[in-house]
């Protein structure tokens, strides 16, 4: 329990200090950013504490989420509440987006860029079945999906470089791939997990990152949409981050660290060592 509680303060520590600098970037946004062209006109100067900070923040989280810890006797199931409001996201993100492709054909970018939102869009629906599978218990189905996860994060990557409605020095849209490639690695060491790897370095590092960098742009945006008005295509497709960052918060209070007796570089050679004797069985979602 006093592990538990531990993971729990340093979830409400990066979830604060993101909402905090998301808050700091609002005002810089509230002040450079040009809706009309939707450029960030902010000087090298301007950003650099904000950047210095969130660099410092997202370390900062990263070396405490590796620290060792002593494992507990008490297994503790995943709560299937929030794989039901991931998905129930993810799969808002999709109908919403899908609705502003049908009745407002976008007129920006190439034919790359709809085909690759379109992708985004179906990558979301399939996250979606695979949190919605993972809440009715039926993991076999879910991991049919699993794959999605990192695909819709490619996708949206690669759909916001190809937006002409963005330009490619705007410092939002840096932020946005910066926390679209840590969900990215994050769900990829999700999916390595269903493979039968039991803990990941890279999970806990690349939770600690999206976590930082994630509630920083949500917030930010969230705000400027909540006092500019309007809904854009791109503002449905982040809508999934949110669902995103519910579940890697939540993952981070549940997930298994190494313990006081192992480094991480052992328990990444003790995971490949079982892996290959458990015959590819998955483990199942709990921490030891």
């Amino acid at each position: 329990m006093k592990n538990r509680t531990m993971l729990l303060i340093y979830v409400i520590w990066t979830v604060l200090l993101g909402a905090g600098e998301g808050i700091w970037l609002y005002t810089l946004m509230d002040k450079y950013y040009d809706a009309s062209t939707n450029a960030f006109n902010a000087s090298n100067s301007a950003l650099l504490p904000f950047k210095i900070f969130l660099a410092f923040s997202v370390a900062l989280a990263a070396v405490i989420a590796v620290l060792p810890r002593k494992s507990t006797s008490k297994s503790v199931k995943f709560p299937k509440a929030i794989y039901t409001v991931t998905a129930a996201i993810f799969a808002f993100s999709g109908v919403a987006s899908a609705v502003l492709m049908l009745t407002n054909r976008p007129s920006a970018g190439s034919r790359i860029f709809i085909v690759l939102t379109w992708l985004c869009i179906f990558a979301a629906f399939a996250s979606a079945a695979h949190f919605c599978f993972k809440a009715l218990g039926k993991n076999d189905r879910a991991e049919y999906f699993s794959l999605s996860l990192p695909l819709w994060a490619i996708f949206a990557i690669a759909s916001s470089y190809f937006n002409s409605d963005f330009t490619y020095t705007n410092f939002i849209r840096t932020l946005l791939s910066l926390v679209l490639a840590a969900v990215l690695l994050f769900f990829l060491a999700y999916v390595r997990e269903l493979l039968g790897k039991k803990y990941s370095v890279l999970k806990a590092l690349s939770s600690a990152a999206a976590l930082i960098l994630g509630i920083s742009y949500i917030t930010a945006r969230l705000i400027y949409v909540l006092k500019n008005g309007g809904f854009l295509l791109s503002d449905a497709l982040e809508a999934a981050l949110i669902g995103a960052m519910i579940f890697i918060a939540v993952s981070a209070i549940y997930e298994k660290k190494p313990t006081t007796a192992e480094t991480p570089a052992e328990i990444i050679e003790n995971d490949d060592a079982s892996a290959s004797e458990s015959d590819g069985k998955s483990p199942e979602q709990t921490e030891e």
